[in-house]
This record gives structure tokens, sequence and C-alpha cells, in this order.
């Protein structure tokens, strides 16, 4: 309740004061939307490679295709 009062809206944070006395802008995102928030890109395309990774070193070790997908699902 006391949160949504104006006098708690319009005032900026401490942390947002301090970076404004260096020149430095802060953009708050959304902890974990993975669309918005860098970190949790960079965390989603680290994922995909790896599991790239894994599924053609299977096929490379003479899985077929439906074997090598297995095998990188499962390890």
């Amino acid at each position: 309740m006391l949160y949504n009062e104006p006098d708690f809206v319009n005032v900026k944070s401490m942390l947002e004061l301090a970076c404004a006395s260096e020149g430095v802008h802060v953009l708050f995102l959304l902890k974990f939307h993975c669309e918005l928030n860098f970190i949790e890109q960079c965390w989603g395309h680290t994922k995909y490679a790896c599991h790239a990774r894994r599924f053609m070193d299977a096929y490379h070790m003479g899985l077929t295709g439906r074997q090598a997908a297995w095998a990188s699902k499962k390890y």
C-alpha cells in the first residue's frame, strides 16, 4: 500500500542516485526473463551450443541420428 503512494513511486533508489552522480544510466530488467536479460540470453546460447556439441560428437562416433539424439539427451 505504501509503495503505491506518489511520494515513493517518484523517488529514485540509492543505486540510481549513485550511478547518476557518476554519469552512468541504470536499466532495471526482469530477473529471469530470457528475452530481456542479457545473461539469460548468453546462458541459453551456451546450453544450446553444449547440446549441439554432444550430439555431433556422438554422431561422429558412428551413431545414427536417432541414437545420437538419445545419447546426447541421456548423457
